[in-house]
């Protein structure tokens, strides 16, 4: 259980709620990665006695569901690689081919997810791996059929040749892809740009010849083939770092799954400068670590990736379902609660109240002269007026208890918990908070108070919150008429 409370730890962190502080933490792990069927849809109000809702019990739900996935991926590559080996050992030629022709599939379906994707994704550095890629494919491609003999009468050093003009393509790629974490690319220049490049390099190395040998027959690697190694590794290393300083806009999973990727092509790159043989042992592990990478790089961009735009496109819905349910519930002049919703928080409010045994306190407010500040100092003063009550008003209650504006100049406390004497002190916070106001100072001679009307309900009351309401504003309205004849 101790990696599923981490887990659900992670997601704590993630989705903003603190799910292991619960009482009953431990038997709702214990239902979440045992119990839970993922559409069972009468189990989330079971999960309400542990404080969570219905977003973050999905959430983690997708979480358990997607650990096992993984563990599903890792036992398949596992067999995978396994097959490998043994086609390695009998027929090495067939296994390099796998190798590099997976390797060219991958890259096919990254440029499909990055260029159809992007106008859901927006995501740039995706865009820039997906059209740069394919480009260094070509070279790979080159590499597959040149190698070991494969297109009669070339010998391994072109096909070493091209595996090394590849992987620089690969590194200086990896390096500079960081930059469209938060830069705009301009997808016409990089591929002019990249099929430039890919051009040259092979136009050196077919047609002119003057592209540094890297293979030499009885001697094995060249110099320049070992510097090379390394002085690319230098790059992937740098790239991770570059990545790492602008991983803060990325999505974290992907990071973590490219720099893992990065981490096996250094692998791959130090085991290539250590064969003598192109059928030898270390060419086969160089190559292990390099389907290692493509794998990961598949397991991140394109599965991730795959899910990241849709995500992405449904948190964005999320969002506006959520603000258009806040603003639907508050007064767009003061940031107070409307009438709606008053009437759905009070309603909880007197629930729990019955429910754990305690005083709920209604105070019921209205502005006196009200009228005379819109006549004479115009309605942009009133709405200023009217926010000020709003901030004095907030400044006198605690996080817990609910302040509404229910129309006009007619305001709504629910004090939660509420003592015997809370009205009395509210009112006195109020005056002094008024007092202290420059903005209602400012308007003397005219005097901005206020009329209230204040209920006490009690856990045993059996009146609904309308008749409470109503209780109020008649109080309200009482004291209101007795100013009149002071």
């Amino acid at each position: 259980m101790l990696w599923i409370e981490s887990l659900i730890t992670i997601a704590s962190m993630r989705y903003g709620t603190n799910v292991c502080t619960y009482s009953h933490s431990g038997r709702l792990l214990h239902i979440i990665c045992h119990k839970l069927p993922a559409n069972c849809a009468r189990t989330f109000s079971m999960f309400k006695i542990y404080g969570l809702d219905r977003r973050v019990i999905v959430n983690l739900i997708k979480i358990k569901s997607q650990v096992r996935k993984d563990w599903e991926l890792v036992l398949l590559g596992g067999v995978f690689v396994s097959l490998l080996a043994v086609i390695a050992h009998y027929h090495y030629l067939l296994f390099h081919t796998l190798v590099e022709g997976f390797s060219i599939v991958v890259v096919g379906i990254i440029y499909v997810l990055a260029t159809r994707t992007y106008k859901y994704s927006g995501h740039d550095y995706l865009l820039f791996l997906g059209i740069a890629y394919p480009f260094i494919a070509t070279v790979d491609f080159m590499h597959a059929v040149t190698y070991g003999g494969i297109c009669g009468g070339m010998g391994p050093n072109l096909s070493t040749q091209l595996w090394v003009a590849a992987r620089y393509m690969e590194a200086i790629t990896l390096l500079v892809a960081p930059f469209f974490v938060i830069k705009k690319l301009k997808p016409r220049w990089l591929v002019w740009g990249t099929y430039c490049v890919t051009t040259g390099v092979l136009f050196l190395m077919l047609r002119a010849g003057l592209f540094p040998d890297c293979y030499v027959a009885g001697l094995g690697l060249s110099r320049f083939k070992v510097i090379s190694e390394i002085v690319i590794c230098a790059i992937i290393m740098v790239s991770v770092v570059h990545l790492k300083i602008r991983s803060g806009r990325m999505n974290n999973i992907l990071f973590k799954i490219m720099v893992l990727s990065s981490l096996l092509t250094v692998l791959a790159e130090f085991a290539f400068t250590l064969y003598n043989d192109v059928y030898g042992a270390m060419n086969f592990v160089g190559h292990l670590f390099k389907l290692g990478s493509i794998v990961l790089v598949y397991w991140g961009i394109v599965l991730r990736g795959l899910e990241y735009p849709f995500d992405l496109v449904f948190d964005k819905m999320q969002s506006a379902l959520d603000i258009m349910q806040e603003n639907s519930l508050k007064d767009p002049l003061t940031g107070l609660f409307n009438r709606r919703g008053f009437r759905e928080l009070a309603g909880k409010e007197l629930s729990r109240g019955k429910k754990e045994n305690y005083q709920v306190e209604f105070l019921y407010l209205d502005l006196d002269n009200f009228k005379e500040v819109n006549d004479k100092h115009g309605h942009w003063m009133g709405d200023k007026v009217l926010k000020e009550f709003a901030s004095i008003m907030m400044s006198a209650v605690s996080e817990n208890d609910i302040v509404a504006r229910l129309g006009g100049d007619e305001f709504i406390m629910v004090i939660s918990r509420a003592g015997e004497q809370e009205a009395v002190i509210l009112d006195a916070k109020i005056k002094e908070g008024l007092k202290q106001s420059e903005l209602i100072e400012s308007l003397k001679p005219f005097t901005v108070g206020y009329s209230l009307g204040s209920v006490l309900w009690l856990p045993g009351d059996t009146k609904d919150l309308e008749e409470v309401l109503n209780e109020a504003d008649s109080l309200m309205y009482e004291n209101k008429e007795k100013k009149k004849y002071q």
